[in-house]
């Protein structure tokens, strides 16, 4: 997977050249999950935390966008770029945390302007991630 720091220019290089397009881009699922891979990363290398984070995908389809390492086990973290929550993004993780033995919190980055807990998992907006990440953080 490639990741660009700067999501405007991906954005750029990709012929969007203002928000309306971008809403209607068929790239803009990735770039969103490309805005927020990026901060997780500059957040793990503003903390001097240098953490690795990874992705999961199965051959039968079964993906999380990103595992993050924390003190506990793993985070699970869907990324969305839906400004409306789907109950359909919380049975992928609850798929995930009965696959993957070590994860220990769940979460939803999604592009909508409410950060909530919910059962399954907190859903944060891409603003908030960092403070996601530093409640993850040891």
């Amino acid at each position: 997977m490639l990741y660009f720091v700067d999501v405007g220019l991906a954005s750029y290089l990709v012929g969007i050249r203002s928000s309306e397009q971008l809403l209607a881009h068929p790239l803009r699922g990735p770039l969103f999950e490309n805005a927020a891979m990026s901060e997780v990363v500059k957040h793990s290398h503003n903390r001097a935390r240098y953490a690795e984070p990874s992705f999961f995908r199965t051959s039968d389809g079964l993906e999380c966008d990103l595992l993050y390492p924390t003190s506990s086990g793993l985070a699970a973290v869907e990324i969305k770029p839906g400004a409306t929550i789907s109950a359909a993004w919380f049975a992928g993780l609850r798929r995930i945390r009965r696959t993957i033995p070590d994860i220990s919190s769940a979460a939803i980055v999604y592009g909508g302007d409410l950060s909530q807990e919910r059962t399954d998992a907190t859903a944060v907006t891409l603003a908030e991630l960092t403070v996601l990440l530093n409640s993850l953080d040891p």
